[in-house]
């Protein structure tokens, strides 16, 4: 069977697993080199090389990477 819908179908597997990833999951980010040049601003340099423990993790720097993600850095 799939683990992807195991995982979605039992709500006891996906209550563990969530759990688990807020206590032991690291969040980390790495600058795409090639882009970092066009980060002029400097407004993603916090997050070139980045790295956190996901429970930790602030909504605003999450929102931030995501923001960086799309924007290709």
């Amino acid at each position: 069977m799939i683990i992807a819908q195991d995982i979605s179908e039992n709500i006891k597997i996906r209550e563990f697993l969530r759990d688990k990833i807020a206590k032991f999951g690291i969040l980390t980010s790495k600058v795409i080199e090639k882009n970092k040049e066009n980060d002029e601003k400097g407004v993603y340099q916090d997050y070139y090389e980045y790295s956190e423990q996901i429970g930790r993790s602030a909504s605003n720097r999450i929102l931030a990477l995501n923001r960086g993600e799309k924007e290709k850095y």
